[in-house]
This record gives C-alpha cells, sequence and structure tokens, in this order.
C-alpha cells in the first residue's frame, strides 16, 4: 500500500518550553571576533576582553550551517520549490525496497524541487533537484529519504516532514573539510540571532561550546 505523504509543513518545529540554563543560548553573535578555522571543521570565536571575562566559542560549521538551513526550510517552504534541471539526469541505484519506497513518495517530492522517474524496479532517474540541494550527493539523499520513510508509522506526516528536512538541511550544508567563504559566513551569522541552539542540529549533534578564559588558563597550568 503506497503512504500518504502530506506536503505540509505546519507544526513540524514545536521547540515548546525551554529551561531556563541554556549553555549555549543567547550567544551575541554581531560582537563576536572570527579568529578563523580548525581542520575546515571548526570555527573559532573571541568574545569579551580579559577584565570582564574572555571566552572562546568554538563551533562546528557543518552542525551551525545544518541548523541553519533546517530553520530557513521550516519557515519557508518555498525555498524547496525552486529546481534546478541537471545538466546529464543521473541514474540512481537503489535496490527494489528504497525504490519503491521513492515511488510512492513522487508525488511529494515533486512539490519540492525534486523531477524523477522510475526507470526499474532498482534504478530512478533523477532529472532535476531543489537549488538548495544542487551540490549534494543524490544518491545518498534519497538513500537516506526512502530509509527514512520505512522507520516511521505509516500516518506520522509531521515525523517524516521533520526527518526530511533535517536530511535536506544535512546534504546543503558545508561539510567538514570544506571552507566557508568570508561572505557566506557573514550572511549565517546574521542568521544565527533568530536561531535557537539549544536544540543543537537536527539530527541532535552538539552544535557549539564556550571556553571561559579560566578554563583554558589551566591547560597552561594558571
Amino acid at each position: 500500500m503506497a503512504r500518504s505523504h502530506q506536503s505540509s509543513f505546519d507544526s513540524v518545529l514545536d521547540p515548546g518550553k525551554v529551561p531556563e540554563s541554556k549553555a549555549d543560548a543567547g550567544v551575541p553573535w554581531r560582537e563576536l571576533r572570527y579568529f578563523g578555522s580548525v581542520a575546515d571543521c571548526y570555527l573559532l570565536f573571541g568574545h569579551g576582553e580579559r577584565a570582564s571575562g574572555a571566552r572562546l566559542l568554538v563551533v562546528d560549521q557543518h552542525a551551525f550551517h545544518e541548523r541553519i538551513i533546517y530553520e530557513r526550510l521550516v519557515r519557508n517552504q518555498d525555498l524547496l520549490k525552486s529546481s534546478q534541471a541537471l545538466l546529464v539526469p543521473e541514474c540512481v541505484h537503489l535496490g527494489p525496497a528504497a525504490t519503491s519506497a521513492i515511488k510512492d513518495m513522487i508525488p511529494s517530492l515533486a512539490k519540492n524541487g525534486f523531477v524523477l522517474d522510475v526507470i526499474d524496479d532498482s534504478n530512478i532517474e533523477v532529472r532535476s533537484v531543489p537549488v538548495l540541494l544542487a551540490k549534494a550527493d543524490v544518491a545518498a539523499l534519497l538513500e537516506t529519504i526512502a530509509e527514512q520513510s520505512s522507520k516511521l508509522p505509516m500516518h506520522d506526516n509531521v515525523g517524516l516532514l521533520h526527518d526530511h528536512l533535517a536530511t535536506f538541511a544535512c546534504h546543503a550544508a558545508v561539510r567538514a573539510g570544506e571552507t566557508i567563504g568570508p561572505d557566506e559566513l557573514k550572511i549565517l551569522l546574521s542568521e544565527a540571532d533568530d536561531v535557537d541552539f539549544y536544540h543543537n542540529c537536527p539530527h541532535g549533534r552538539r552544535v557549539m561550546r564556550w571556553w571561559e578564559e579560566s578554563q583554558i588558563a589551566r591547560w597552561f597550568d594558571r
């Protein structure tokens, strides 16, 4: 039986009440000094002065970017409707079970920028993807979507949409080993003010960690 996948993003993200002790909440993004990155994976920022309590903020660039993109998608479904045709259609081998799952979702995926055709019981041709995912690994993306659909109850549309949004955000985000340019970083930092990183990245991984000057001092036996 084909699954019914409602294409609605209402109530996908509902943080509810958040505990008052939020170690990573209220980050003063506009006051940070950017020092650079480590291994093209971790972004380093400084905040404050020694007299007032200096701090070091270490940010996982993939989790940071992923959370921001996820928030964009939750707030504006139309971001997925802008589609980009592939120069050469890509044939993706998924296997019978995954192909069947994707086949059931073709109508809802089409509303979110995908143009797909089932070639046979194990292969799908991809002709267009959302602009947001133009650089994504299409095969890995479809495999993840198919796997998610098999793990959730048939009528859990909200759970499935959350998982799909998280997957789209993950595949669109910069990865470890890739460089975030200064202009892109500036845009991300401007958007970060409206993101509650207390909820971590959509997959639950920590986004950042603060180090107080006193903690850093102990590294050097001060």
